[in-house]
């Protein structure tokens, strides 16, 4: 999905591993 703005909802690591950001959310809001 070169190019694009694409959000990836996952619990395992290795769904997310690839991504160039991370978003880490406690109860709803954004922690890191």
């Amino acid at each position: 999905m070169e190019g694009r703005t694409t959000r990836v909802i996952g619990h395992r690591l290795s769904a997310v591993r690839t991504l160039d950001r991370l978003l880490i959310c406690d109860q709803g809001r954004i922690a890191e």
